[in-house]
């Protein structure tokens, strides 16, 4: 499943990587069975910089859902409504924010 935040700028890279590393995953018959899926209602970027932060907060609404074994899940059985609900660019922005504190505290540090 491939979320891209960015109107599917990297589609095609996506695909590409997907090729090259299916043959690596330990099972003889992934080849023909893996295919390139994305989600078409990933949250979208504003701008053209937010793209780590996009991952960042997509990965960590995933592992919320995840952890999260009391939340309903999609009739699908899948995050695509916790990410929803939880991936916009106020979040995003407060994430920056966060990531930003952390590296200044750090720099403090030395």
């Amino acid at each position: 499943m491939h979320h891209d935040s960015y109107r599917g700028l990297n589609a095609g890279h996506v695909k590409q990587l997907c090729r090259a590393i299916v043959g690596y995953m330990g099972i003889s018959d992934m080849a023909s069975a893996c295919k390139y899926v994305e989600y078409s209602k990933t949250p979208q970027q504003v701008n053209g910089y937010d793209c780590g932060l996009y991952i960042a907060a997509i990965v960590k609404a995933i592992c919320s859902w995840y952890e999260s074994k009391s939340e309903p899940k999609d009739e699908d059985g899948f995050w695509f409504s916790t990410m929803n609900e939880q991936v916009n660019p106020s979040v995003v922005a407060e994430m920056r924010n966060e990531i930003l504190g952390l590296v200044k505290s750090l720099m403090a540090m030395k």
